[in-house]
């Protein structure tokens, strides 16, 4: 049940605190396409039941199915923005701010994208952000074969 190698954080019967957050930006070649970021959990988290001893599923990829990301296998869902969701990337002090539906912070830490992946953001307005079961984008396509990759398009402000 438990991956090798992969650090978990267990909570006995009790909701997780807000996960720690690594964001990545991914080129885009395509002047049409939006400019992409990764968001990986620092480590998985998962409830486990003092009565049963059973582990939930993990903690993260539940937040994102309840809270508008979609399963990428299944394009509807995700190609319109995600209704709430907002950004703000604030360039002099590189802090870029992501907020749910319900205004909770998602992510909220230091960002630095080239000029291409600004000027991008700047055009569309939007930004398409990837997360799920991974901890770098090296693991994308692992998440993806198992069905726990997600996506979600998000709106953006650019405070240049």
């Amino acid at each position: 049940m438990f991956e090798p190698g992969k650090d978990y954080m267990v909570q006995p019967e009790a909701m997780p605190e807000a996960t720690s957050m690594n964001v990545w930006f991914i080129d885009t070649h395509d002047g049409d396409a939006l400019p992409q970021a990764v968001f990986a959990p620092q480590h998985a988290t998962c409830v486990i039941t003092s009565a049963t001893g059973a582990m939930s599923r993990e903690v993260h990829l539940t937040y994102l199915e309840s809270n508008g990301w979609a399963l990428i296998r299944n394009a509807e869902g995700w190609a319109e923005p995600a209704p709430g969701w907002t950004a703000t990337l604030d360039v002099p002090t590189s802090l870029l701010t992501m907020t749910d539906a319900t205004g909770t912070v998602f992510y909220e830490g230091s960002a630095e994208p080239n000029a291409d992946w600004l000027n991008l953001a700047l055009h569309t307005g939007h930004f398409l952000a990837f997360s799920g079961a991974i901890s770098n984008p090296e693991h994308i396509p692992d998440a993806y074969d198992d069905g726990q990759l997600y996506a979600l398009i998000c709106p953006i402000r650019i405070n240049a």
